[in-house]
């Protein structure tokens, strides 16, 4: 143990999302094999045994009710003003049940030493203000983060400009945002239990939704045109293994003749997208006969089921693990998720990139401005099409691969394991 008594208890809070889950268990994977550590994962049940098949002891959160935190996060509609407030509600509502349930779990088991809170974990965040633990944020969506001076997000994406009309626009943006967020808090307070008296702000005006000791964000900062990030956050690249394996069957689907091949996918979360998502690749399969379309669903209990033959060249599968295919891949079309559009970036792929909800404007712009690949704003079939073309005749792409070569360089273990001995107080 070196020099340690016992080994470091570490729980780890996430949502149950492959979006949320996945980045942090690759930066945690490392510390499965130094026996200093027990690592814990809380998330919700639906993922308990991908978790605990990867190597990683697991709780399950409301085993009663296995869904709850995926029902309130797969909306079957692009959201709007009225299902946002919906579902910011329905987060506020479980709110105090989470609290409750760490509550328990940590009397019951002990407290950890230290606990790593996804960044949409506010739960565990607030248990571990309450009980002195050091506590880390990971984020794989830094644009979350509150803009102070600097051009706000979550606006539909907002470009940076010079001018003196840009800045009254974006002081006016950060303004709203902050507002938003102060009525939105004041609508759903009453539903969080003995946490009404929960402040968003820190003295300093930082958000205390976050650890005021260490956010990682799991992000490029060559992407990133911000300079107001909170002075705890520390970028540490993005990795992001699937974990789940291509069936041996369905590896023969792959091999396409000497034919590009291009992914398409929008992620698990955009139920309301997919139809439409499907139905461009067909267009996009009759136009380019010598191309290779494979659909994902991301529905990922059907990893394993043979796949849709749409056409000759259009395969429609349920679920397809991005680590295991993206290699082969020589474009990729997809809703700039934060995942899949860095995977993209870290291997050197051009992407067609059409943005539908949440951070997913902010990060095509971005893509865009570090030329990773096409974004379509007027998400028509005429402006697909046009795009898809440019993408493939487009035989240049010199700054995807600065960045490709940027991202391969971050040693995410290193940083980790810099951020646990400060915290923790333990040369490691």
């Amino acid at each position: 143990m070196t020099g340690l008594e016992k080994a470091i208890k570490i729980d780890v809070v996430c949502v149950p999302f492959s979006g949320h889950l996945l980045p942090t268990l690759t930066l945690l994977e490392p510390l499965l094999a130094d026996r200093r550590f027990q690592i814990r994962v809380i998330t919700g049940c639906q993922k308990k045994e991908l978790v605990e098949t990867i190597g990683f002891d697991c709780l399950a959160l409301f085993p009663e009710r296995p869904t709850v935190m995926e029902d309130i996060a797969n909306t079957p509609q692009k959201l709007n003003l009225l299902t946002a407030y919906r579902q910011f509600r329905a987060n506020a509502d479980l709110i105090p049940q989470v609290m409750d349930e760490l509550h328990r779990i940590w009397q019951k088991d002990g407290r950890p030493d230290l606990v790593i809170a996804d960044f949409v974990a506010t739960p565990a965040g607030l248990v571990a203000d309450r009980l002195g633990l050091p506590w880390i944020t990971t984020i794989p969506s830094p644009v979350a983060l509150e803009c102070r001076w600097t051009t706000p997000t979550y606006l539909g994406g907002w470009r940076p400009h010079e001018g003196r009309l840009y800045k009254i626009r974006d002081a006016l943006g950060r303004k709203a945002i902050h507002l938003g967020k102060r009525l939105a808090f004041s609508l759903i307070r009453r539903s969080l239990g003995d946490v009404q008296d929960f402040k968003l702000y820190r003295p300093d005006g930082t958000e205390a939704i976050y650890s005021p000791y260490s956010i990682l964000a799991l992000w490029l900062e060559e992407l990133e045109f911000r300079d107001d990030f909170p002075e705890q956050l520390r970028w540490v690249g993005y990795r992001c293994l699937s974990f789940d394996r291509l069936p041996q069957e369905q590896q023969t689907y792959f091999a396409a003749d000497g034919k590009k091949k291009v992914l398409v996918t929008c992620g698990t979360h955009l139920l309301w997208e997919k139809e439409r998502m499907v139905g461009w690749s067909q267009k996009l399969s009759q136009h380019y006969p010598d191309y290779q379309f494979y659909v994902t669903l991301g529905q990922a209990g059907g990893l394993g089921n043979p796949p849709q033959k749409l056409a000759a060249n259009l395969l429609v599968f349920d679920y397809l693990p991005y680590s295991d295919i993206l290699e082969q891949m020589d474009f990729v079309i997809h809703h700039a998720g934060t995942g899949i559009m860095l995977s993209c970036i870290e291997l050197g792929i051009p992407s067609l990139i059409l943005p539908q909800d949440y951070d997913q404007f902010d990060n095509a712009v971005r893509a865009e401005i570090g030329q990773a690949g096409l974004v379509v704003r007027r998400q028509t079939d005429t402006e697909v099409l046009r795009l898809f073309q440019e993408l493939t005749e487009r035989t240049d792409w010199p700054q995807l691969q600065d960045l490709a070569q940027k991202s391969r360089a971050y040693e995410p273990a290193k940083l980790l394991y810099q951020e646990l001995s400060r915290l923790l107080q333990l040369d490691l």
